[in-house]
């Protein structure tokens, strides 16, 4: 997961600096994590339980339809997903890597960073205790 400022900052630099022409970079957050850390690291910032369901493929699909997605759009969400799952722990959707430091000589922001930023806007009168 990257957050889309450091996604900008790097194109920003890639489109301004030279030395880039036919350059490829895996931009990335700077650390990996699994859906059940977001939703830990989401539960800890809004004071709202939150958890992680992985929902079946037609399911998700089916709400993807449901808002108003085209048919092309829902299907490539759903793909992206499966591979996502397909990497496992280990594999390309959890690397890490230094892209965003070494193109904007700033490290890549956290999502403890960015909660941090947004906790301050979570209505006080809206944060339930964590359950079990």
């Amino acid at each position: 997961m990257v957050d889309t400022r450091d996604v900008a900052a790097v194109a920003a630099v890639v489109l301004t600096q030279p030395g880039h022409v036919g350059a490829h970079y895996d931009v990335t957050g700077p650390e990996a994590l699994s859906y059940a850390e977001v939703a830990a690291k989401l539960t800890n910032a809004t004071g709202r339980r939150i958890t992680y369901v992985a929902a079946p493929d037609d399911a998700a699909r089916q709400a993807l339809l449901g808002t108003g997605l085209n048919e092309w759009f829902a299907n490539a969400l759903v793909g992206l997903y499966q591979d996502y799952r397909r990497s496992g722990s280990d594999g390309y959707a959890a690397q890490v890597t230094n892209a965003v430091e070494r193109l904007t000589g700033r490290p890549a922001r956290s999502l403890d960073n960015l909660l941090a930023e947004l906790t301050p806007t979570f209505p006080a009168s809206r944060r339930d205790p964590p359950g079990p």
